[in-house]
């Protein structure tokens, strides 16, 4: 079967979506089927991360990325290059990741007869259920599409639920939770790398770390720890919070540690390859992602 992959976030960025679109890109084509991607284009990295692939992959203008100020550019950009992607494949089914993605198949018409589109619950809460006028209108194209698929899948029950409040149809949303790699809980420990990452991050051995591994916006909860970590740090004087990832919130963040007189506990690391994370969880004393629910926002 020829499967197209339409995404608008994808390596070598670092988020969750990428991850999300490679790992299903990777997976179905191990399954044995025809896949292509069509995703962003970003850097010289592209053609690296590419060339590792046994599938096509076609990259669209860098204005299509699935980061930075949200524009109705990049369901535009996006539009025109998924139909001369569809004209030159003609593939079986189409799978879709990203909220630009789902907007940009619901403006084309002549697409696949097989749809399948992968969602989160910002698409119920920021467009379908939205109030604003910009997002009412990228919801008609977004709303069509959900529509048109044969099956919807969601992370969770919650964004299941958030759909069908949206007026989704419950019976095409199936529930598949992400999935971890096996080698995220089989590998032996790293302990040379381990050893690096210290003493890059100036980390004692007689320290305790908390880690974060995340985008830095605020739907992610890394406020929330540096807001207890002074508590933390009167019991446990010896503690370290590191930050993985980056994002619109780090400002703020480094900010607030500042004004909490923690910000020598707390170090923020920046992005980490998907092929190194694994060495920040072997590190740690204690991983936390403490999400929360801003109905408003992204990252429900």
């Amino acid at each position: 079967m020829k499967i197209l992959i339409y995404t608008h976030e994808y390596p070598p960025f670092l988020g969750g979506l990428a991850t999300t679109s490679s790992k299903l890109a990777f997976g179905i084509s191990n399954s044995g089927h025809e896949v292509s991607v069509l995703a962003p284009g970003y850097c010289s990295d592209d053609k690296n991360y590419d060339s590792k692939a046994d599938f096509n992959t076609i990259r669209m203008s860098g204005l299509t990325k699935n980061h930075g100020i949200p524009s109705p550019i990049k369901e535009t950009a996006g539009f025109f290059s998924l139909k001369r992607a569809i004209s030159k494949l003609n593939p079986d089914l189409m799978l879709l990741v990203t909220r630009e993605a789902h907007a940009a198949a619901g403006m084309l018409s002549g697409l696949p007869s097989k749809i399948i589109t992968r969602v989160a619950g910002y698409e119920a809460i920021g467009y379908l259920s939205s109030k604003k006028f910009i997002n009412k209108l990228i919801a008609i194209p977004m709303k069509k599409i959900y529509l048109k698929s044969s099956k919807i899948i969601s992370p969770s029950e919650s964004t299941k639920e958030l759909l069908i409040e949206a007026g989704i149809a419950g019976k095409k949303i199936q529930v598949i939770y992400n999935g971890v790699n096996k080698d995220l809980i089989y590998q032996k420990q790293n302990h040379e790398a381990i050893k690096i990452i210290k003493e890059k991050l100036k980390i004692k051995d007689s320290e305790r770390v908390i880690l974060t591994v995340s985008r830095v916006v605020k739907g992610k909860g890394q406020e929330a720890v540096i807001k207890i970590l002074p508590g933390i740090l009167k019991k446990q004087p010896n503690t370290k919070y590191i930050i993985v990832g980056h994002g619109s919130h780090e400002n703020y963040l480094r900010e607030l540690a500042k004004r909490s007189g923690i910000d020598n506990y707390v170090i923020f690391a920046g992005p980490v390859p998907n092929s190194e994370v694994i060495n920040y969880y072997d590190l740690c004393d204690l991983f936390v992602l403490p999400n929360i629910t801003i109905k408003e926002k992204e990252n429900i």
